[in-house]
């Protein structure tokens, strides 16, 4: 499809409009839709289906999305200025870094504009504006975040045309003119190099080393001459061979493109992931699917019956702030996470099981019924009293067969409960066969980035001021509790503190390190009353600390522990807040943004 301007049109739109399209690429869509006016007029909707058609070919793509009806702006890209200051194949200085795609035989010439597309959705996910973005036909550059950039443009590297992708961090001035410069930061160089080659399989409708290469600039050559090493193979190896008298460490790529993680957290971290995914995605499905069953309902009907049965079945059920979820006109059941679910199938499908089964079944008792209050119970006591979101190989294994069990006792086939438990599914495509794309499996990693921070660095803070407050240490925290228990400190709420919690914390041995938030938060409450000398220096602190629990309790009754990429920003933003007003690091806080691209 080619856009032309022809003299002599009379449009009723800006005088400028042809002049900007012309001369800086700027089309309006007033324009857009006189030169489209035709095929407009037959159905209004091919507007939107000419402009996502040529936004796939990378002819067309708009700057900022979200702009009202009538006032949006496109870009065309074969129009757009020319910059001066092109990218160039040379060395890294210490505040950037860079990746260079070679094509294996060629570059298709629309492979610039696509990505330019893809980085402003990117954009639009971090809710960054056009002010953040700079287009041209050669290059392009990214505010991606306040210190990073990322600029995109074409290179030529031993006369082969190559796409350079560089991050580069912005040099902080302090108030007397003095210059830090320092690296990027190893979060935002994993999210760029993981968006990439996303968005390159799109490009090349394949994977990285068949159609593509991503590579970087080798560091002990002549720069007239540098080689490219592959990028992958300088994350697996301390070093790579250069020609035959030299070998190049990697320890600069595997240091800016990895996370702060030792292997065993890695795969502790995926093994809760694993745990969790099964345990509230498919957990949730069947106790969703019970009660229907039980109850003979469509999915349409539980809001009308749930509605007649608040005065009768459910009246005396306390369903605390989920009323709301519960009983309000929008009430959806696909919203009901499972402590909602197992309340209803306790009052609602005529059970008469005595009070201790609803918190310990039978170990007899093979039921499906008694098998769906085990996955309620251990959502309740495992994952929610996590305070490390991460779960060591040999008692994955174990709880993985007790899980089995349990889940193919509700009829769940084996081959289904294993789709959920290697890692590397995530990222081979095979979860697709279970309905979790590439998409689903992303918006997974997003929540479990955003909950181990919560639960790992939110637990840690509040066990600082637990000791900081009360002036002890460690070693004095079982003794201090227990005195506290003496006092009465824990008298009002003693009915709410579980046997296993009274277990952990009121023994001369108690381990604050092993407490979760749960804890944390009884002790700040019922024993840290005095007004510390800490807050008249951070009156913040305190009302931070709570709302780390609340946001922690938020997270653990989502109902299919999902965030898109939008949701994560927005959400990431708040919760580095809350930890770093609590108390905590920005570098212990940003560290865990990471776990969003760990395999």
């Amino acid at each position: 499809m080619i856009l032309s301007i022809l003299e002599g049109y009379s449009l009723k739109v800006k005088e400028n409009a042809p002049l900007r399209l012309d001369s800086e690429g700027i089309l309006q869509e007033q324009l857009l839709r006189h030169l489209w006016r035709f095929e407009i007029e037959k159905d209004a909707s091919n507007f939107d289906v000419f402009v996502e058609l040529m936004k796939k070919f990378g002819l067309l793509f708009e700057k900022q999305k979200g702009s009202q009806p009538g006032n949006r702006i496109f870009m065309v890209p074969t129009r757009m200025q020319f910059n001066k200051e092109g990218l160039e194949a040379k060395e890294d200085e210490q505040q950037t870094v860079s990746i260079y795609v070679t094509p294996i035989d060629f570059l298709p010439d629309a492979v610039y504009n696509l990505l330019v597309v893809s980085f402003l959705d990117l954009m639009n996910d971090k809710g960054r504006s056009g002010d953040h973005v700079e287009l041209f036909r050669n290059r392009s550059d990214f505010d991606l975040d306040d210190e990073h950039v990322v600029s995109l443009g074409a290179v030529k590297i031993k006369n082969r045309h190559a796409l350079k992708i560089e991050i580069s961090r912005m040099i902080n001035v302090d108030e007397h003119g003095n210059e830090e410069t320092l690296e990027p930061h190893p979060s935002v160089c994993m999210e760029v190099l993981s968006y990439l080659r996303q968005q390159l399989k799109t490009v090349y409708v394949t994977t990285e080393g068949v159609g593509y290469e991503l590579r970087v600039l080798c560091n002990a050559c002549e720069p007239t001459l540098r080689p490219l090493h592959k990028l992958e193979e300088c994350l697996k190896k301390n070093s790579v061979p250069c020609g035959k008298r030299k070998s190049v460490s990697t320890t600069r790529i595997k240091r800016l493109f990895s996370t702060d993680f030792d292997d065993n957290s890695t795969q502790g971290t995926l093994n809760f992931l694993a745990l969790q995914t099964l345990i509230v995605g498919r957990g949730t499905k069947e106790l969703r699917r019970y009660f229907l069953d039980k109850t003979n309902l469509t999915k349409p009907e539980v809001k009308p019956f749930l509605t007649r049965e608040r005065c009768a079945l459910l009246k005396d059920v306390d369903f605390g702030d989920d009323s709301t979820t519960v009983f309000s006109s929008t009430s959806n059941i696909d919203a009901f996470h499972l402590e909602i679910m197992m309340k209803l199938i306790r009052y609602c499908c005529h059970n008469t099981n005595a009070e201790g089964f609803w918190e310990n079944p039978p170990i007899d008792d093979s039921s499906e019924l008694a098998n769906l209050v085990r996955i309620y119970q251990y959502k309740k006591t495992v994952l929610d009293g996590s305070y490390s979101n991460s779960v060591a190989e040999e008692e994955f294994d174990n709880q993985w067969k007790e899980l089995t069990v349990i889940f193919t006792g509700v009829g769940v086939p084996v081959e289904d409960i294993e789709n959920y438990r290697d890692p590397w599914h995530y990222k081979d495509g095979a979860m697709e066969e279970i309905g979790f794309g590439h998409t689903v499996i992303e918006e997974f990693k997003n929540f479990q980035a955003v909950l181990s921070a919560v639960v790992v660095v939110g637990t840690a803070t509040m066990a600082n001021y637990i000791l900081e407050v009360n002036k002890i240490n460690k070693n004095d925290v079982g003794n201090y509790l227990m005195s506290e228990k003496r006092k009465g400190s824990f008298q009002n709420v003693w009915k709410n503190i579980s046997k296993e919690q009274k277990s952990k914390m009121f023994t001369p041995s108690a381990d604050i390190d092993t407490f979760d938030i749960s804890i944390m938060y009884l002790i700040i409450r019922n024993c840290c009353v005095t007004i510390p000398a800490s807050f008249w220096k951070n009156p913040y602190r305190l009302p931070n600390l709570v709302d780390i629990h609340d946001y922690r309790n938020k997270l653990a009754h989502s109902p299919d522990i999902r965030m898109s990429n939008k949701e994560f920003e927005i959400e990431w933003k708040k919760v580095r807040s809350m930890l770093h007003a609590a108390g905590a690091s920005l570098t212990d806080i940003d560290k865990y943004k990471a776990l969003r691209f760990i395999n």
